[in-house]
């Protein structure tokens, strides 16, 4: 991007070569920490094994949303460079060159798992850049005193925004738990907090022989530092190699355990998993949320 945005010379080309062997280094750091822990293989299976699964399935997005942050960006970026070829400050110069380097590749994310959440997480840095871009034009090319009252009266907006946002957080208080419980900081309600209980209790009288196939598992496993793997997130692309298949087989030999399911699927969860559960499973019983299955 620096090459792009520069006269090529010399300098520009060290650079940019500098910063490439920065990034290798730093990834290949990264896999050295993964292949010491025993977790590279993991690293693969679930980074990019499983990642046509995704994109293949997740696909959740109205193609008129899609197309209008797509084309909002593609303006973004062409204004960027143009305004870059404008101007002479050199430290907005480079701010530019940043968010373009760091924007445009981010893009990327709103692949495999292709819905509205990653879309606007995929463009932010985009939305981000544009507010610069407004605030240099005003800086530069705008001097009008009404200009800088209305900001002035937006920044106030802000601040009011701030301060019923600080209020709301010392109203709720979500700081009611222990400092060293996992979900300190976090809101939670009574209703929550019995259900996790009750959840964890069955757990507990079950010797640990329970799985909560949903998207739900973190809330009970954190506080008693349980993990089924995958199955604490079955979605689809987060299963790794083989996909639903895998998972499938390895539940099938989950003898003796129950496994819960909520009655409604969440939908990034597998179908076709809860289905053979509940086609092939008796239904014991009933916790919370949750249906409960013997495997046998």
């Amino acid at each position: 991007m620096q090459i792009f945005l520069n006269k090529p010379c010399a300098k520009t080309y060290i650079e940019s070569i500098k910063q490439i062997i920065i990034m290798l280094a730093l990834s290949l750091l990264t896999c050295g920490i993964f292949v010491i822990n025993g977790n590279f293989m993991n690293f693969i299976n679930y980074a990019f094994l499983g990642i046509f699964e995704f994109g293949t399935n997740n696909f959740a997005v109205e193609i008129v949303s899609m197309i209008s942050y797509i084309t909002i960006t593609i303006i973004i970026i062409i204004c960027s460079i143009f305004l870059y070829q404008k101007i002479d400050n050199k430290e907005q110069k480079r701010n530019i060159a940043i968010f373009l380097c760091i924007g445009i590749p981010i893009i990327g994310i709103i692949y495999p798992i292709i819905n509205l959440f990653h879309l606007i997480m995929a463009t932010l840095l985009m939305f981000i850049l544009l507010m610069y871009l407004t605030h240099i034009v005003i800086k530069e090319f705008l001097t009008n005193k009404r200009i800088w009252t209305a900001i002035g009266v937006i920044i106030l907006v802000y601040i009011i925004i701030g301060i019923q946002a600080s209020i709301q957080v010392i109203k709720w208080n979500p700081f009611s738990e222990e400092y060293n419980h996992p979900y300190f900081g976090g809101y939670m309600s009574q209703e929550v907090k019995n259900k996790i209980c009750t959840v964890n209790e069955y757990i507990k009288n079950q010797q640990g022989k329970v799985i909560i196939l949903s998207k739900e598992a973190a809330l009970y496993q954190i506080p008693e530092k349980r993990s089924n793997g995958a199955m604490d997130l079955p979605f689809l692309g987060n299963l790794g190699y083989g996909g639903e298949t895998a998972m499938l087989e390895a539940i099938k030999e989950k003898q003796g355990y129950k496994i819960l399911l909520t009655k409604e699927n969440f939908w990034q969860e597998s179908e076709k998993i809860t289905n053979y559960i509940r086609q092939h499973y008796p239904k014991i019983g009933e916790i919370e949320e949750f249906e409960i299955y013997q495997l046998h």
